[in-house]
């Protein structure tokens, strides 16, 4: 089918007011609620829309379309489909193929042990046999839109091939799992194929690793996704990418790490084979798959954990260390700080510098989330608003640009603490120091002893040398764990009057 005249359709078809534009998105009143503030936007390129006023709603054009008309999204599609017509893959050709391939037992065994693929997987996406190389038709609505032609041999050159000129265009499939609320982000159409086969609702891009595009980025807003691509630094790279970009529209982004002592390359297909085609073990690395967050540090931290005294804790040696320490708190100021925790950068997008930018290759929008570890935390307290969006600034490398849209989402609470040594029994002489830090969270209590954990840092103001400690505990003291019995009592008689 030829692309749909995305432009046609929303300024001519739908007969919606759009209202203005950059140079990705159309902007206007949103037809599904009461809208007076043009809370409706459309991607030019891929049709997608999303609404940020009351209805909160958003989709593919096919989606739009069925709202619109109040029809089913099947229904949908066969109009569109009859209104923008064009050249598709002949059905008859499709039917063809795979009748040929269901006669093809080495195929067949081929698909079943290397690929895991089930014979009631191979009718149910149809997939044919040309003599050289396996079809996997990509429907949109009734028609084959193109066929992505595998070549199981690796001796013919491409691994994947289109259909024919002009047919190649960078899809997501198959575009109805898109409307569920979680998605498996795979690498491959066979892996996807898989995937679904064991009961995952999966999608991939037809293109590889390195071909999301930014249009797609909306279809999975309000998504949960987990994203499995292939054990080589392209699938890496690539399931990085894409986290990165969807992150700001989804509720939820991780990126699910296949084990290292399978082979290089080796992907959802290698380990699910290798596993008897049991979904068992990949719910097992789903469940360990952390949130994806893009976080960012001044310099590494490492993990170790050093035990010290408050007095030690600034010495040299400790300097961007872990350190766990006991202390009493001594007192501290009257109200916490606010700082950045979680922030989202925009940009319309509209000189030609945006090419060079961080932002600009994010596609115009971001979301960064300060790790509790990062010592830019305090250098954004004890200063102005302005300031505090010119240190976000500088640490994304981002340009002094007035396009630039720096909105903060989330904050971490920040106590400036006073903190004295933990009393204890000793013959040993000490000297008696205070020192100023700070703790994220609240609800500290003067005149409590505390076990803090943190890294050791400079306070931006002074350079003196402070901890920014993120984990507190009350601590045990020896009069907490004082206990009597005979003997104390006894010795104790003496004060008796």
């Amino acid at each position: 089918m030829k692309p749909i005249d995305i432009e046609h359709y929303y300024k001519v078809i739908s007969q919606i007011k759009i209202t203005g534009e950059n140079e990705k998105e159309w902007y206007a009143f949103c037809p599904f609620h009461d809208d007076k503030k043009r809370s409706l936007s459309i991607n030019k390129e891929r049709g997608l829309w999303n609404c940020q006023g009351a209805c909160q709603e958003g989709g593919n054009i096919y989606q739009f379309h069925a709202k619109l008309r109040k029809v089913p999204i099947k229904e949908a599609e066969e109009e569109l489909a009859k209104m923008f017509g064009g050249e598709v893959v002949p059905k008859e050709e499709v039917e063809e193929k795979h009748q040929i391939l269901l006669e093809n037992k080495s195929i067949i065994t081929f698909l079943k042990k290397k690929r895991g693929i089930n014979l009631k997987s191979i009718k149910h996406w149809a997939l044919g046999w040309d003599g050289s190389r396996i079809w996997i038709p990509i429907k949109e609505g009734e028609n084959y839109a193109n066929v992505r032609r595998y070549d199981y041999t690796g001796k013919l050159g491409d691994k994947m091939v289109s259909y024919a000129a002009g047919y190649g265009k960078i899809r997501l499939w198959p575009m109805e799992n898109l409307d569920k609320k979680e998605i498996l982000l795979c690498e491959g159409e066979m892996d996807c194929i898989l995937a679904n086969q064991v009961g995952y609702n999966a999608v991939t891009v037809t293109g590889g690793a390195n071909s999301f595009q930014d249009g797609f980025t909306e279809a999975f807003r309000g998504k949960k996704v987990s994203i499995c691509y292939d054990l080589d630094e392209a699938g890496k790279e690539g399931a990085r990418r894409v986290a990165s970009k969807i992150f700001p529209v989804a509720s939820e982004v991780r990126i699910v790490h296949l084990p290292s002592n399978l082979p290089p390359g080796s992907d959802f297909t290698n380990f699910i084979v290798d596993k008897g085609n049991d979904r068992g073990s990949f719910d097992a690395l789903l469940s360990k798959a952390e949130l994806f967050t893009v976080f960012f540090h001044g310099k590494e931290i490492g993990e170790e954990i050093w035990d010290c005294s408050l007095g030690e804790a600034s010495a040299d040696k400790y300097f961007l260390k872990r350190i766990r320490m006991k202390a009493i708190v001594a007192g501290k100021d009257l109200c916490p700080y606010f700082s950045p925790r979680r922030v989202t950068l925009k940009c319309p997008m509209t000189s030609k510098k945006c090419r060079v930018c961080s932002l600009g290759e994010a596609g115009g929008r971001m979301t960064i989330e300060f790790n509790p570890d990062n010592p830019s935390i305090i250098k954004m307290i004890r200063c102005s608003e302005d300031q505090q969006e010119g240190i976000i600034r500088e640490i994304m490398n981002l340009p002094k640009c007035q396009n630039i849209e720096v909105t903060i989402e989330d904050v971490w609470n920040i106590e400036q603490l006073r903190v004295i040594p933990e009393i204890e029994y000793s013959s040993r002489e000490s000297e008696f120091i205070a020192r100023e830090i700070f703790c994220i969270g609240q609800g500290v209590i003067t005149n409590r002893s505390y076990s803090l954990e943190g890294i050791t840092i400079p306070d931006p103001k002074s350079q003196y040398s402070t901890q920014l400690i993120n984990r507190i505990t009350p601590a045990q003291t020896l009069i907490d764990t004082f206990q009597t019995d005979r003997e104390v009592l006894k010795r104790l008689k003496v004060f008796q009057p």
